[in-house]
């Protein structure tokens, strides 16, 4: 399944996936010509097909059917609608270039969607009711992950460039990146299972490890001293460190 960005929405891209016998979740421009305000513009919810709950708050959705292959989901998130108008708003207020009251109004039933494209059956995903429509929001939603792990490598571990000069070095940079990748998600999955991922990340679980040290006292090895917070995460994810 091919689970693209905005960019990939086009005819032509959706051809090549239908030739490819592909599956596909393309999330389209808020300005394609398949987005369909009308129902928005009822500000009536009983025009939706339904709702699901996804990080604790409503996601709102209806069903356009484009053809006998392609769906098309509206979604609506209330909240992240209420922080792009407020965006917007305070641009008007500052005056940035290319933000105006009639452009507000006229992009207005915009805000707080995410319209998706899909040839996947909505009745056969699944995932958290939603006649199946949480099915391929949460699919979608998982490019998020994705994104948080090259995040991760760029930023947290600065390994953006390779600075390597020959292939075999290339070779062993890329293997130890993905060594890493590893090491990073059994962090990130014990955070997961501890319910703990709501306060720490993996870079903030990492900042607590990275100023414990063995110190060489007297040709003996010691353990620093470990603050109690670092000690009381250690104990609760059942992780020693000797």
């Amino acid at each position: 399944m091919v689970i693209a960005d905005k960019g990939f929405g086009s005819e032509t891209n959706f051809e090549m996936l239908k030739n490819a016998g592909l599956s596909y979740i393309v999330p389209l421009k808020r300005n394609s010509s398949f987005f369909d305000a009308t129902l928005l513009k009822a500000g009536d919810k009983a025009v939706f097909d339904g709702y699901f709950m996804f990080n604790e708050r409503p996601i709102w959705y209806y069903k356009l059917a484009k053809d006998d292959v392609d769906v098309v989901v509206v979604f609506l998130d209330e909240v992240l609608r209420c922080e792009e108008q407020r965006r917007y708003l305070l641009n008007v207020e500052r005056k940035v270039e290319g933000y105006s009251l009639e452009g507000f109004l006229e992009v207005q039933y915009r805000f707080g969607t995410i319209i998706l494209r899909s040839n996947v059956c909505c009745d056969v995903v699944s995932g958290g009711g939603g006649g199946g429509c949480c099915g391929l929001y949460l699919l979608y939603k998982v490019r998020g992950e994705i994104e948080q792990m090259f995040d991760f490598l760029k930023n947290f571990l600065e390994q953006d460039k390779s600075y390597m000069q020959d292939v075999y070095g290339l070779e062993a940079w890329a293997f130890v990146n993905h060594v890493s990748l590893m090491l990073f998600y059994r962090v990130y999955d014990l955070l997961r299972t501890k319910e703990l991922l709501g306060r720490f990340s993996v870079a903030d679980f990492l900042s607590h490890l990275k100023y414990i040290f063995k110190v060489k006292i007297n040709d003996q090895w010691h353990l620093s001293e470990v603050t109690k917070k670092t000690q009381d995460l250690l104990e609760t994810l059942n992780l020693p460190i000797t």
